[in-house]
């Protein structure tokens, strides 16, 4: 059966503005707890990780820049903003053996320099693992996992500032 072209441009204009209005209502609210800025400006810094054989892991060179700018902003935004960020897997200007490490690696290092958490076990003990703990190459599922470890913490209150 033949379709004529008026049909055929109907029908593709029918589409494209269902696709609109779906698009516009699907955009989550920008959360006012998230401050933007501070997650472009952690992924701008430029640091390397290095390993430490006497502490046993990885080490960040350039923390006084990470301090620097979450003290510029509110304790309570710059902390939700940084656990937030955690599974950002966009290339930083932070490298790891030469390669930029995620986004989230950066505001994980910043959010532990800001606060400190210890996980512990259904003993009370500190936990040996925590899925919060990540390192600088870290994947796409560790940094998820991360961030919800940390958004818990942060629901729970159970964090002190450093």
């Amino acid at each position: 059966m033949p379709v004529s072209c008026n049909s055929l441009r109907r029908a593709l204009f029918i589409v494209l503005v269902i696709g609109l209005f779906a698009c516009g209502k699907s955009a989550p609210p920008p959360n006012p707890s998230v401050d933007v800025a501070l997650v472009e400006e952690l992924m701008m810094v430029e640091g390397r990780f290095y390993w430490r054989n006497d502490l046993s892991r990885y080490v960040f060179n350039n923390m006084e820049k990470l301090e620097k700018i979450v003290a510029s902003r509110k304790p309570d935004i710059a902390v939700n903003t940084m656990a937030e960020c955690i599974d950002d897997f966009r290339p930083s200007h932070s490298i790891l053996d030469g390669n930029r490490v995620a986004v989230g690696v950066v505001c994980y290092q910043a959010l532990t320099q800001t606060v400190v958490h210890e996980e512990t076990g259904s003993n009370g003990d500190i936990a040996q693992t925590w899925a919060g703990h990540i390192s600088p190459a870290a994947t796409p599922s560790e940094l998820s996992a991360a961030k919800k470890a940390w958004l818990q913490v942060l629901k729970d209150k159970t964090y002190g500032f450093l």
